[in-house]
């Protein structure tokens, strides 16, 4: 589904003097963000010039701008993740579009995913240890006590910054079982995988994804889990990640779903694909383990070699659900057929 993405002048004057009454707006440019009103802003204040990022959710989309900022205040103040700081959140208003957030800007540099295969070895794998360290860092925090998706906890706010404490997050609707939520979530990405033009996998798919999970070995222990950590979603120095970008989909899950999950996404999820972009999973798998041991858990990247094949296959049927719109989201619609092509190779192969 498309959403319209655009912010008039008045309406972004209106949002600043929400959360930043002295604040004016010099200079405005919209993002390629997909399904948020983003716009890079340069800002004038009372202590000088200053770059922003005004994060908005369209009208008809379901909220999670709110999420985002709690999390980012969050992670600030209770990690060493290097993300972007929050100025405010509005979670309502009566007439603009809300929830939306002011964020200061992260210097670094940022790529658009379809970028990836120009990135040297060398640099790709420097910055996939520096997510795993990351990663190492977002698992530590003791912030949940179940599995699933997360929402929005405490008081609304008209412009505050949240406060960054643990129980502004929360898990709806938890469960305490992993397996049962993975096979929740498997039975839904197959139950949509019906409506595309890969439903013909389904019947063949299901038996084997349920006995996949209930092989997988545990202790499962809930953490934050970033999920996607796409070549777009974060900002680039020359030596490794300057910031995490974008932590929407964030959600309650095992650490080695997450490293699992955040490989699949770094090497290009559905874009992975695509004709000519290269295969380097195993680089960026390897390298994400190697940071993540230098300060994490051993146990986690143990449970990542021994349950990638049941996460790995999840993550592939995910990128047949999502690969006509997001081909279509990046202007990438005359590549599907042969993504589509591959990707039933790719499945074929894990069943």
């Amino acid at each position: 589904m498309q959403f319209n993405t655009v912010l008039t002048q008045d309406e972004l004057d209106r949002m600043i003097d929400v959360i930043a009454p002295s604040w004016r707006i010099r200079e405005a440019t919209p993002t390629d963000a997909g399904h948020h009103a983003v716009y890079q802003l340069a800002v004038e204040t009372t202590e000088g010039n200053r770059g922003c990022y005004l994060k908005a959710t369209p009208e008809n989309k379901d909220p999670s701008v709110d999420l985002e900022a709690r999390l980012l205040m969050m992670l600030d103040r209770h990690t060493g993740i290097r993300v972007p700081t929050v100025h405010g959140i509005v979670d309502e208003h009566d007439q603009l579009p809300a929830p939306f957030v002011l964020m200061e800007a992260v210097p670094g540099e940022l790529n658009s995913r379809t970028e990836l295969a120009s990135v040297p070895n060398d640099r790709l794998r420097g910055f996939a240890r520096d997510t795993g360290r990351q990663l190492a860092d977002l698992h530590s925090l003791d912030a949940v006590d179940g599995f699933g998706f997360l929402t929005a906890a405490g008081p609304t706010l008209y412009g505050a910054r949240p406060s960054g404490d643990l129980d502004t997050v929360a898990v709806a609707d938890p469960v305490a079982d992993w397996r049962e939520r993975l096979h929740d979530w498997a039975n839904g990405t197959l139950n949509d995988l019906e409506d595309t033009r890969f439903a013909d996998v389904v019947p063949e798919a299901r038996p084997i994804v349920d006995s996949r999970i209930d092989d997988i070995d545990g202790p499962f222990e809930p953490a934050l889990a970033r999920i996607d950590s796409s070549f777009e979603n974060v900002l680039l120095a020359d030596d490794g990640l300057s910031a995490m970008l974008d932590w929407e989909f964030t959600i309650a899950a095992t650490p080695a779903y997450d490293v699992t999950a955040v490989t699949w996404s770094l090497a290009g999820g559905p874009y992975l694909f695509a004709p000519e972009v290269p295969d380097r999973r195993d680089l960026i798998g390897e390298a994400i383990l190697d940071g993540y041991r230098e300060q994490g858990n051993g146990r986690v990247t143990e449970q990542v070699r021994t349950n990638r094949e049941c996460y790995e296959l999840l993550a592939a049927l995910r990128s047949m659900v999502h690969l006509r719109s997001w081909y279509r989201l990046f202007d990438l619609g005359e590549q599907i057929d042969d993504a589509a092509s591959n990707l039933r190779d790719e499945v074929s192969v894990r069943l």
